[in-house]
């Protein structure tokens, strides 16, 4: 109970005792009102006031409602967060939960800088998600702290490095370096880009506080800096300086089987599905910055058939060519993430690639959006029949890298409806595991007709392909299809 007590105190003092000057504040009033050009990509930017807009302080002067605006940078401030949550978490782990890999002392660091990183056999959901969610937290604290995409990176390094070296008896791992470092990369800036999207300082009363709500769950770093700052509660006038494109389709629907009539029978399983696609590439007088634009989408299936997903892609760095009037391509580097749990195959890992995006208007109301993007996992899981596990939360996946290539096409023929294609194949050497190399093929296309408003109906098609070739042990192959019926809305 005297260890416990001492834990919480720890805790306590480490994020509450520093306070302000741990976790900044907002800016002096008198800059909170400084606009400056929409869509300005030129860090010498003038206010209207006739000051530079580095002058308040903000890496990006294209201004966010929420987390990023009106920020004072403050680095110093995002390893302070970094290091009390690890120091954090690694009490209540060993005080409160009493796990045995949370015992440390100098004796198990020294330990670890001995032995050298290996690659441990935590299971799937959390090696795959878990891990780049706290990656996310890392990278987070950073962005809340005003830093820049790449400022914030080394932040989720040093954030995952700290914690395999020092928070754990277990030697640290490759595999939850690379996780927790790219796959929080990429969920930290979607997850920091969406929730201040739906975060508003000038919001008041429910509405303020389910925002608030919304916002914390998304992002819970940049909620608990907004709460220890006094941001989560005050109240700001200024007006809305971001322009950026920001589209959300929800869609809802029952899925059955391998044929269209099927989802007319009885049963079925319920789904839900969320596709974000933020900024546009083909506006504004400059290239895009890191992630100024980046499409995720997240699908969750329950019942008999249990899926989940959660992939995308942001963009990295290029340059554009041909754009007028909204249209034109671009050709650049992308960051991808995929974690995919279907009937047929699981699949997660992040991915570098090369891509090509362009536009084209064919009419008045008619425009073709495709992407094509080819490289590789940097590291990918996939599950394996033959690997052996003594219990639930072993590793039952194989680890590996390889190529892979993906490609969408959406077809907006205003009323008369939404054609989108999205196809995706990944190829893993297995380096750890069956011997041999797994293939995942991932297929998508839906139709959608608007009914009133932005709500409208359609069918999705769905499928996915595995085709795993081993040396030592049988071929794994399974192929699963399902047609669904959707409703949509989109804002």
């Amino acid at each position: 109970m005297k260890k416990t007590s001492i834990g919480f105190l720890v805790v306590i003092a480490l994020w509450i005792g520093v306070g302000s000057l741990a976790y900044g504040c907002v800016i002096s009033s008198e800059r909170v009102g400084l606009e400056y050009p929409a869509w300005t990509e030129d860090e010498d930017a003038t206010a209207k006031d006739g000051g530079k807009a580095s002058q308040v302080g903000v890496a990006n002067p294209r201004q966010w409602r929420g987390m990023e605006a009106n920020l004072v940078i403050r680095p110093w401030t995002a390893a302070f967060k970094v290091v009390t949550l690890n120091l954090s978490l690694s009490a209540i782990n060993r005080y409160v939960f009493k796990y045995s890999w949370a015992n440390i002392s100098l004796r198990t660091i020294q330990k670890n800088f001995e032995t050298g990183p290996v690659w441990d056999n935590d299971y799937f959901m959390m090696n795959c998600i878990a891990h780049p969610f706290h990656g996310s937290t890392y990278f987070n604290f950073a962005r809340s702290s005003g830093l820049s995409f790449w400022e914030s990176v080394p932040l989720a390094l040093g954030g995952s490095s700290m914690w395999e070296a020092f928070m754990e008896k277990d030697p640290p791992s490759f595999n939850d370096l690379i996780f927790t470092t790219v796959g929080g990369t990429y969920l930290g800036e979607t997850l920091f880009r969406i929730s201040s999207r739906i975060l508003d300082d000038r919001a008041r009363g429910l509405e303020r506080a389910g925002r608030e709500l919304v916002g914390f769950v998304l992002n819970p770093a940049g909620g608990l800096t907004r709460l220890l700052s006094g941001q989560i509660f005050r109240y700001q006038s200024s007006p809305d300086q971001t322009s950026e494109p920001f589209e959300t389709t929800f869609v809802i629907g029952r899925t059955k089987a391998a044929t269209p009539w099927g989802i007319l029978q009885s049963g079925g399983d319920p789904f839900l599905s969320m596709t974000f696609r933020v900024g546009d590439p083909f506006i504004g007088e400059a290239d895009p910055r890191s992630f100024d634009f980046f499409v995720h989408r997240s699908r969750f299936q329950f019942g008999k058939k249990l899926g989940i997903t959660q992939s995308g892609y942001g963009y990295l760095a290029g340059g554009r060519f041909g754009a007028e009037d909204g249209t034109g391509h671009i050709l650049g580097l992308f960051l991808h993430f995929d974690f995919r749990v279907t009937e047929a195959v699981r699949l997660a890992g992040p991915s570098l690639t090369g891509g090509w995006i362009s536009r084209f208007h064919l009419g008045a109301k008619a425009e073709l959006q495709t992407a094509v993007h080819l490289g590789a996992m940097l590291l990918g899981t996939c599950n394996n029949p033959y690997v052996r596990k003594a219990g639930w939360m072993e590793r039952d996946y194989d680890l590996g890298s390889g190529p892979v290539a993906k490609g969408e096409a959406k077809l907006s023929l205003g009323k008369w409806g939404t054609f989108e294609l999205n196809a995706a194949h990944h190829l893993l050497a297995v380096f750890k595991g069956s011997s041999g190399a797994d293939r995942a093929t991932f297929l998508e296309a839906s139709y959608d007709i608007p009914v009133y408003k932005s709500w409208s109906v359609g069918l999705e098609y769905v499928n996915a392909r595995r085709d795993s070739n081993y040396r030592d042990v049988p071929d794994v192959r399974i192929n699963t299809s399902d047609f669904r019926l959707i409703g949509a809305v989109g804002f």
